[in-house]
């Protein structure tokens, strides 16, 4: 029931987002590129069932009391962090973090940072050190 309520607000927050952000019109390929970005909503998924439950179904944090996790949005520290620790964190875990992603492929990874970013202001996006969700 619970994953279910998580899940529900996660679809509705990424259609938040795309209802909301400016469309792209083509990549540096000339390639054109469409509002719906599937890496978005399978990171949703993968946020869903393995990091909302500490982090937080809107990556505010702490959701679990005496569970450390900080916010992943656009409050705390994470868009200081390069992608690449980011993505480390997800394979191996960390000091209080498990290794949620440890079996996880690239393009899992990537799709739950780019969702996680997607919180982030453009200012962040593009003070933060990577390409991942841009």
């Amino acid at each position: 029931m619970v994953a279910g309520i998580v899940l529900v607000g996660i679809v509705v927050n990424v259609i938040i987002v795309f209802a909301t952000r400016e469309p792209r019109t083509a990549d540096t390929a000339g390639t054109t590129l469409g509002l719906v970005d599937v890496s978005l909503v399978r990171g949703a998924q993968l946020y869903a069932a393995n990091c909302a439950s500490c982090h937080g179904t809107s990556g505010a944090g702490y959701a679990l009391p005496g569970v450390p996790a900080p916010a992943l949005d656009a409050t705390e520290h994470a868009w200081h962090h390069p992608d690449e620790q980011i993505l480390e964190l997800l394979r191996a875990g960390g000091t209080q973090m498990p290794a949620v992603g440890s079996g996880w492929t690239t393009d899992d990874l990537a799709s739950v940072l780019a969702y996680v970013k997607q919180w982030w202001t453009p200012d962040q996006r593009r003070a933060q050190r990577g390409t991942i969700g841009e």
